[in-house]
C-alpha cells in the first residue's frame, strides 16, 4: 500500500518529540481537510451542476488559483470550454489540460508580467456572450497577480506607489482604494470586461475579516468606498508619498449600474477560522484537550509575542491542566538584516525567549508555504530547543532578520515549498506549565 506523500518534505528531521510529532500530523491533516481543490468541487456540487446550460470558461488568480481550478475540473469535467489562471513564479501544473492556459505574474510587487497576463485573460472574458457562464477563482496574491492599470498611470508607477502606502502605514482598507483608483479591474471593475449571464466568484480570504471586497482588492465586489473618502486617503498620505500626486489629478469615479451585479454569485469557501476549526477538531479526535484564541490576531511579532506567552499562562492558571492552543491572523516584522527569515520564523524565537522553565512548544506557520525570504512554511520552538540554544545566537539571529537560519541549524524550521493555499498565518501551540 502507497501512502500519500508528506506535505511537510523534512519532517523525519524535525520530529524529535511526541508533541512535535503531534504538530507535524496535525499540520498535514489539516492541510488535506482544506484542500482547495476540495472546497471548490464541494462549492460547484452546491451552486453550479444542474445549472449550467452555456458554455463555461474559468479565469483565476492567486496563490491558490491553480489548487482551486484543479477541483473546478473535477466537478465539471470536460464541461470547460477555456481556462486562464494566474499564479506566482515557480508554480507550475503537474498536469497538461489543453482547455487551460496557466500564466505567471510576479508577487508582492506587481509588474509589466502580471498585467501582461491579466491582458490575456481580458481578451478571453470580452468575448463573452449573455448566455456564457464564467467561473472565478480569487485567492490571496492576487493583488499583484491580477492588474491592469488605468490608461494615464504606470505599472512602475503603481507599484511604487503601493509599496510607499506600505511603508507609511496604511492599512489593507486604504491601500485597496488607492490600487482600485489606479485600476481597470479591482473594484468591482471587472465586471464591467465581460458580458457573460452569470458569474460564479469562489473566493478564499487572507483577509482579516474575511471582507471580500479586500480579497486580491475585490475584481468582482461592489466597493465599499466613494470618491471623497479615497480623495481623504490621497490626502493622508500624498507628503509622503508623491507619487499620489498623479493619482488625485486623474482619478474619476464611475458607479457601476446596481442591475449588473444581479449577474454574481459570490462564495467564500475557505478561511483563516476554517483552518483553526479543523485543527481543533484533529486536537479533539485525538484526545488532546485544545482551546481556541480566535482568528483575527495581529500585532507587531515583538510585541504579540509577549501576549502570547501571558495568554498561555493565563489559562493555564484557568484550566489548571496542559492544553494545546490554535488561533490565526498575520503579525509583522521589521526587517533589519540581510538574513534568512520571515515574521513566522521570528515569532516561534521570540515565544522561545519569553519562555523560562516551563514546559510548551509553539509554531507559527504561513499557510502559502513561504515565510519571507526563508524557503520555509515558518518554524517550531519548544522548551527542548530552549536548553540547546544560547541567547546570544537568538540576540544574534534576531539583529540580523536571520531567524530562518538558526532555526534551521537546530531541526526547527519547516519546509514545504508552495501548499497550494493561502489563508494567512496559523499558530499552534503546548503549554504544562511549570517544569518541576
Amino acid at each position: 500500500m502507497t501512502s500519500e506523500p508528506s506535505l511537510i518534505k523534512n519532517r523525519s528531521s524535525i520530529m524529535g518529540t511526541e508533541k512535535r510529532e503531534t504538530l507535524l500530523l496535525s499540520i498535514e491533516s489539516t492541510f488535506s481537510k482544506m484542500d482547495p481543490a476540495r472546497r471548490v468541487e464541494e462549492a460547484v456540487h452546491e451552486h453550479i451542476k444542474g445549472n449550467s446550460g452555456g458554455d463555461i470558461y474559468a479565469i483565476g488568480f492567486g496563490k491558490a488559483s491553480l489548487s482551486m481550478y484543479i477541483g473546478l475540473r473535477r466537478a465539471l469535467t470536460g464541461k470547460i470550454k477555456k481556462a486562464m489562471i494566474t499564479v506566482p513564479e515557480g508554480i507550475e501544473q503537474t498536469d497538461r489540460w489543453v482547455e487551460l492556459e496557466l500564466l505567471h505574474g510576479t508577487h508582492p510587487r506587481v509588474s509589466e508580467k502580471s498585467c501582461s497576463s491579466t491582458g490575456r485573460i481580458l481578451d478571453l472574458i470580452r468575448g463573452l456572450k449573455k448566455s456564457d457562464i464564467l467561473v472565478t477563482l480569487i485567492s490571496g496574491g492576487g493583488s499583484a497577480l491580477f492588474e491592469y492599470p488605468e490608461n494615464w498611470i504606470t505599472v512602475n508607477e503603481m507599484a511604487d506607489i503601493s509599496d510607499c502606502l506600505m511603508g507609511n502605514g496604511a492599512n489593507i482598507k486604504e491601500l485597496n482604494a488607492i490600487r482600485i483608483a489606479m485600476s481597470q479591474v479591482k473594484g468591482g471593475k471587472l465586471l464591467t470586461k465581460t458580458g457573460a449571464g452569470k458569474i460564479y466568484d469562489f473566493l478564499i480570504s487572507d483577509v482579516p475579516g474575511d471582507d471580500p471586497a479586500l480579497i486580491a482588492s475585490g475584481p468582482l465586489v461592489q466597493p465599499k468606498i466613494d470618491r471623497k473618502q479615497t480623495l481623504d486617503i490621497i490626502g493622508r498620505y500624498i507628503g509622503n508619498c508623491p507619487g499620489l500626486k498623479k493619482v488625485s489629478r486623474n482619478y474619476s469615479y464611475s458607479p457601476i449600474p446596481s442591475s449588473e451585479w444581479d449577474r454574481i454569485h459570490t462564495s467564500i469557501i475557505e478561511r483563516n477560522s476554517d483552518f483553526i476549526g479543523a485543527f481543533m477538531e484533529k486536537f479533539t479526535e485525538n484526545g488532546f484537550p485544545a482551546i481556541s484564541i480566535g482568528s483575527g490576531l495581529s500585532g507587531n511579532v515583538i510585541e504579540f509575542s509577549s501576549w502570547i506567552v501571558e495568554k498561555a499562562r493565563e489559562i493555564y492558571k484557568t484550566e489548571k491542566k496542559p492544553f494545546w492552543f490554535v488561533g490565526g491572523g498575520e503579525t509583522t516584522s521589521r526587517i533589519v538584516g540581510k538574513g534568512k527569515g520571515g515574521r513566522n520564523c521570528e515569532l516561534a524565537l521570540r515565544v522561545m525567549q519569553k519562555f523560562s522553565n516551563e514546559e510548551f512548544l509553539f509554531s507559527s506557520i504561513g499557510t502559502d508555504g513561504m515565510d519571507g525570504n526563508s524557503g520555509a512554511m515558518g518554524g517550531i520552538a519548544d522548551n527542548d530547543l530552549k536548553d540547546k540554544v544560547t541567547n546570544n545566537e537568538i540576540e544574534d539571529s534576531l539583529s540580523r532578520s536571520d531567524s530562518f537560519s538558526l532555526l534551521d541549524k537546530y531541526s526547527s524550521a519547516i519546509i514545504t515549498g508552495f501548499t497550494g493555499t493561502n489563508v494567512s498565518d496559523i499558530i499552534i501551540g503546548y503549554y504544562g506549565g511549570p517544569k518541576h
